[in-house]
């Protein structure tokens, strides 16, 4: 399964080496921001810190990693063993176990609409997660 947001800002064409890392034996391989250009100041800044933070409580994620992943058949029932209704996959998604890999992308403009996550929505997110 290849999870991507629609906002097409994740690079399709890295799709091929994720699906060539599965074949040599990965269950997981997560899309990887080369750079945060495409944020701006307080964005960029606020993602280091919680990255920091999330370290910091020993939870392991993959920095700079969103939904852009593989994951085989095995991680995803896996990862459907969790009861939760409001999975918080970047922190759980790594502490599958499964072996993993990382495809770097530049993340491009978005190219059409406009974000579903203004400030506002977003900086409220981002505290509901730091609760969680």
């Amino acid at each position: 399964m290849i999870t991507i947001d629609a906002d097409l800002q994740d690079d399709p064409d890295k799709i091929p080496e994720m699906i060539e890392h599965y074949k040599n034996g990965c269950e997981i391989v997560y899309g990887v921001r080369s750079d945060r250009q495409t944020d701006f100041w307080f964005k960029r800044n606020t993602a280091e810190s919680f990255y920091k933070l999330m370290n910091q409580m020993d939870v392991t994620m993959i920095p700079d990693s969103a939904d852009f992943r593989l994951m085989s058949n095995r991680a995803v029932y896996a990862l459907l063993k969790y009861s939760e209704r409001n999975l918080f996959l970047r922190g759980l998604v790594p502490q599958l176990g499964f072996q993993a890999r990382k495809v770097y992308y530049q993340r491009m403009a978005q190219l059409a609409g406009e974000t579903k996550y203004p400030f506002k929505k977003w900086l409220v997110w981002r505290s509901m997660e730091l609760r969680h």
